[in-house]
């Protein structure tokens, strides 16, 4: 049933106040309303003055004090004669609300405050003002219709005799603090032993300041204790009234239970200085921290600190592998745990992904750093249970001491940062202590990457220093060269020729790579064409195929196949002519995405060539589970033949384990004529190295392609 709409008169003169009281009432729900609104206290009058009290339809007024024909406490008088039988709510600002108070001593059923007014408090207001207005006229008794009325109240009121010191606690007062009425006495001492003693002396000088004058209005949020214990946030509202002495002899006021609010501003202010996850501090809240340390190490001289950069080896793989909900579950892990290292004090807060930093205070020396870092080290190796799979996790870390001059707390970030790469580069599951000479290393390489980038996404104003050169792959059983691996170069202009083991590693950390190896790609695929057309002038129907090295983050890619398939179409090659080369390791930590790419690629007719194979002896049982065509075995092996004989004997398992799955062999690295001559009697098929042929600038590599195939007699 919908209820009948509540008819509202509002004397208002501001009609900007006057809209924003229609969209408060038009905000609230589940409330209909009439609203009649006149901006002068005469207008109003009249049109009250027509209506019979009995049909009355106005059912409650809302009324600023202040009109251009009358002002202050004389405005309510006035409205209240003419209309007694009419709820009134006073409008006021902060400023007036001892004139409110006095309005609602008077007869006015409430006030509100119109700058903390909004659509919920308005309406709760009407009604509470139009409900006590029905009790007051069936009771008659004005005690009891003001003790029902003070009962409707959301906030509970208090009155203060201040010369007999006896306060007046309104039932609502007593309810918020769980109590019956008479349970709480008249004394000042309800109020004030219930307040927290973190509390109380700002509450006592906030009062003491405005019963002496000192503040116009008081005001105040604290925390009092409720019956069972608990304590609450509320606001305190009140006014002091002085005698002709001007001294104060009463005071009243509400009392307003704001605890939600409170926690919610606690919860809102959490949230925003710590990780959602780990609920560790986030990096506002770290940095935030790390600013005062720095503060501290200047102004102290014996104050001194540590940062640890943390990051987790291989977390990838894991969060790849089992999940992201268990990659979760493992970091959250990770929070308690170096949580559970650090001294009290100390802050521990992460960065976002996997990485980690922590805050030593007032340390004595490096050791106190390594300690907690050899700590962390140790409880990291303690296996975890996720999903049913034991996980060892390690970590790199980073070390900075203050004992360097830092004037930003970003700067001691970043070179904790650089010293965590640092381990990275040692092997990882170590620490490193930042040194200047990391930082210049940290400059030069980022140059380094500025410069790589540029020479591959604008090669035309870099002058083509990148290039492509190739290494003949060359059959044992002919002597024939059957094959090309392509292998990326780069002269810069100014430090000259950079090795692939400098840049390579900088454009995978970079995701350049991906880029960089289309680049390859299509140049080897190109150049093969070129060649296949030269030798079928030439009468020549060996096949000739192309290698290219493919690095583990392009199979990341989702768009990789269709960017493979356009490039063998795009230069008219035969798939089968094209042999993607892939590291051992990678094979041994991929996971079913990569198992799916893989197949696509070798479903296109490209072959799949295992480099650096024989470091890692657990792969040999995922060689069934993965579409190879060729294993290359490990130039260290190759080059360690002439040694001794057990060498000899783990590269003769190598070919017999490929031929036993139908894969050719590659043997890297071939320096000499005894290394040749026992893979010969090995029965290894294919091999490549410097004893053959160094890796050649695609004009000698066809000269010698058409000239002299053959490079050795078999």
């Amino acid at each position: 049933m919908t209820p009948e709409p509540v008819n509202i008169l509002l004397i208002e003169d501001n009609p900007n106040e006057a809209e924003l009281v229609r969209v408060f009432l038009r905000s609230a729900r589940r409330f209909t309303f009439n609203l009649t609104h006149h901006e002068m206290l005469g207008d109003g009058l009249v049109y009250l003055k027509g209506m019979d009290n009995k049909d009355s339809k106005v059912d409650v007024v809302l009324l600023d004090l202040h009109l251009p024909d009358s002002k202050g406490l004389e405005t309510f008088t006035r409205i209240n004669k003419i209309a007694p039988w009419a709820p009134i709510i006073i409008m006021t600002n902060l400023n007036d609300e001892e004139m409110a108070l006095k309005s609602v001593r008077q007869g006015a059923q409430d006030y509100l405050v119109k700058t903390e007014m909004d659509g919920n408090l308005l309406t709760r207001s009407i009604r509470y003002a139009i409900e006590r207005k029905h009790a007051e006229d069936a009771l008659r008794d004005s005690e009891e219709r003001y003790s029902l009325a003070i009962q409707g109240a959301n906030d509970g009121l208090w009155d203060w005799n201040l010369e007999t010191n006896k306060i007046y606690y309104s039932p609502r007062w007593k309810e918020i603090l769980n109590y019956e009425c008479d349970e709480i006495g008249d004394s000042p001492n309800e109020w004030l032993s219930r307040i927290h003693p973190d509390d109380i002396e700002k509450f006592r000088v906030a009062l003491l300041g405005h019963i002496n004058r000192l503040n116009g209005h008081f005001q105040e949020e604290y925390r009092i204790k409720r019956k069972d214990g608990e304590f609450i946030w509320v606001l305190t509202r009140g006014y002091a009234v002085q005698n002709n002495r001007e001294k104060a002899y009463r005071m009243a006021g509400s009392l307003t239970n704001i605890d939600v609010r409170k926690r919610t501003e606690k919860q809102l202010l959490h949230d925003a200085f710590h990780d959602p996850l780990t609920n560790l501090p986030n990096r506002s809240l770290f940095m935030d921290r790390l600013d005062r340390a720095v503060e501290n190490a200047k102004r102290y001289r014996d104050y001194h600190f540590a940062v640890l950069y943390m990051d987790l080896d291989r977390f990838k793989v894991i969060n790849d592998s089992l999940g992201h909900t268990y990659g979760d579950d493992l970091l959250m892990m990770v929070a308690k745990l170096l949580s559970s290292c650090i001294r009290s004090g100390d802050t521990v807060a992460r960065l976002g992904g996997d990485e980690f930093v922590i805050l030593l205070e007032r340390i004595d020396d490096i050791s106190d750093a390594l300690e907690i870092a050899d700590r962390i080290k140790q409880r990291l190796k303690i296996p975890v249970n996720l999903n049913g799979h034991e996980v060892v996790i390690t970590a790199s870390i980073g070390i900075v001491l203050n004992d360097i001059t830092y004037d930003e707390s970003e700067e001691i970030l970043r070179d904790a940062d650089i010293a965590m790469y640092q381990a990275k580069m040692l092997g990882k599951d170590c620490h490193s202590v930042f040194s200047s000479s990391m930082g210049k290393k940290a400059v030069e390489r980022l140059e380094l990457e500025n410069d790589l980038r540029q020479a591959i996404t604008d090669p035309i104003r870099r002058k083509n220093e990148l290039d492509v050169v190739f290494q003949p792959i060359v059959s044992l059983e002919t002597g024939m060269i059957e094959g090309f691996e392509s292998l990326a170069r780069w002269k810069h202009p100014e430090r000259g020729q950079i090795g692939p083991d400098e840049f390579i590693p900088v454009a995978e950390e970079t995701g350049l790579i991906h880029t960089l190896g289309l680049w390859v790609l299509k140049q080897a695929c190109k150049q093969l064409r070129i060649w296949q057309k030269a030798l079928e002038s030439v009468s020549d129907t060996i096949p000739l195929s192309i290698t290219v090295n493919f690095s583990g983050r392009q199979f990341s890619r989702p768009e990789v196949v269709n960017q493979i398939k356009h490039i063998i179409s795009e230069n008219q090659i035969e798939p089968s002519h094209l042999s993607l080369e892939i590291t051992e390791s990678l094979l041994i930590e991929s996971d079913d995405r990569f198992h799916d790419v893989l197949k696509k690629i070798r479903d296109l007719g490209v072959n799949i060539h295992v480099d650096d194979f024989g470091r890692g002896y657990s792969s040999f049982s995922y060689l069934q589970r993965f579409p190879v065509n060729t294993l290359k075995i490990d130039a260290l092996f190759t080059q360690l033949l002439e040694r001794d004989g057990k060498n000899s004997e783990i590269v003769n398992s190598i070919v017999n384990l490929a031929k036993s799955l139908g894969m050719s062999v590659v043997a890297e690295g071939v320096e000499t004529d005894v290394q040749l001559q026992k893979l010969k009697d090995i029965k290894c098929t294919h091999v490549q190295g410097y004893f053959l042929s160094r890796p050649l600038k695609r004009e000698v590599a066809g000269e010698l392609l058409l000239q002299n195939r053959k490079i050795f007699q078999p």
